[in-house]
């Protein structure tokens, strides 16, 4: 199984780096510049960016609760999640799900 297989697998799971890297049967190093390699990002920082593209994805196409869906993307807590968020998009999730329902 090829390491792009094992992070596709996993992406929206709550894995860490290390359970992934010993999935591949690399060590935490190698799995590392591995994956550098073939996705030219960080594993962490990839597999938030992913998981927050997700939620955003749902928040637009369901009516779910927030919690449901940010555990639904693999992430352990609620405000963990909201925080990535407004991070990455500048507004919260619920103010996310407004805008886009009002376009």
């Amino acid at each position: 199984v090829s390491l792009k297989e094992i992070i596709t697998a996993h992406t929206f799971s709550n894995l860490g780096v290390e359970e992934l890297a010993s999935l591949c049967n690399l060590s935490l190093s190698s799995f590392k510049r591995e994956f550098a390699k073939i996705y030219n990002d960080s594993p962490a920082q990839y597999l938030k960016t992913k998981k927050i593209e997700r939620a955003a994805e749902l928040l637009t196409i369901t009516d779910e609760r927030i919690s449901d869906i940010a555990y639904d993307c693999g992430f352990a807590d609620v405000s963990h999640f909201s925080k990535s968020f407004h991070d990455k998009f500048g507004v919260s999730p619920s103010q996310y799900r407004l805008n886009q329902t009002n376009q």
